[in-house]
Parts: structure tokens; C-alpha cells; sequence
């Protein structure tokens, strides 16, 4: 019987778990320039398939920052420029992170059509290119399911 993912419900091949994934893809993050070039795409990703680690209110958010990266072609740079009044620690009155009363999860059915051990399974070679198909990817699934 193979494992899977509670959360976004991916199949643990081999024994190996989402964030086991993730941890891989934020080191290639760190270690490789080309790589970092995406870490906001790998970090954003990773939490939206994993809608729980954001509260109700960080999920919302979320979702809007995949749509400004990918339709609107804006960079961590411009949106921390733009959003920094709002999303401040001190001035922002909701919470980014879920809790057990407060945890981000969708209103619909999504299909997921790549998970973060596809994009690590294709190596470091790969990996930008592969973190912008799951961006993609990971939108088309909020789009197609209502989500957005």
C-alpha cells in the first residue's frame, strides 16, 4: 500500500514525503543561483498544495501573489514593494499561518496534475524549468476547479 500526502493527497514514493521534497528544492534553492531565481515560486507552490499551512485569510493572499507572479509577470520585488503597507507583521491585522481553529483549505475539488516530487524527481539540471511548469500547473488546478 503506498503512502500519500493527508494534505494534498500525493503519493510518497519510496517512503518519501512532501516535505522531504520541499526540504530538497530549498536546498537546490541555496545552493544554486539559478535555482533561487524561482524560490518564490517552490515556497508559494508547496503551500498552496498544502492549503493548511496558510490560515483562511494567508490562503486568500497566497492565491493572489500565484496570480500577480505568473499573469501579471511581477517579481518578489515589485509585490513586496507594492504590498508592504499591507502584509507588515505590525499593520496587518490577519494571520499568514494556519492554526487548528484557523487553517486555509479549498471550497472545491482540485486536480492536481504535478507534485513537488515531480519537479525534485527531474533533478537540479531541471529544476527552474520544472518549478515553472508546477506554478503553472498548480494554478491551471485553482483555475479549472473554481478556486480563483
Amino acid at each position: 500500500m503506498e503512502l500519500c500526502c493527508p494534505d494534498c493527497k500525493a503519493a510518497w514514493p519510496d517512503g518519501r514525503n512532501c516535505a522531504d521534497a520541499f526540504h530538497q528544492a530549498l536546498a537546490w534553492d541555496f545552493e544554486n543561483l539559478g535555482a533561487g531565481a524561482v524560490h518564490h515560486l517552490t515556497v508559494l507552490c508547496y503551500h498552496l498544495r498544502h492549503p493548511s499551512l496558510y490560515s483562511t485569510e494567508g490562503l486568500q493572499y497566497a492565491k493572489g501573489l500565484l496570480v500577480q507572479f505568473l499573469e501579471n509577470g511581477k517579481t518578489p520585488a515589485t509585490v513586496r514593494l507594492e504590498n508592504s503597507e499591507s502584509v507588515q507583521s505590525t499593520k496587518r491585522n490577519w494571520p499568514v499561518t494556519g492554526t487548528a481553529s484557523n487553517k486555509g483549505e479549498y471550497q472545491s475539488y482540485l486536480r492536481w496534475t504535478m507534485t513537488i516530487q515531480d519537479l525534485v524527481s527531474e533533478g537540479l539540471e531541471n529544476y527552474p524549468k520544472m518549478v515553472r511548469a508546477w506554478s503553472e500547473s498548480v494554478l491551471m488546478a485553482l483555475r479549472d476547479s473554481g478556486n480563483i
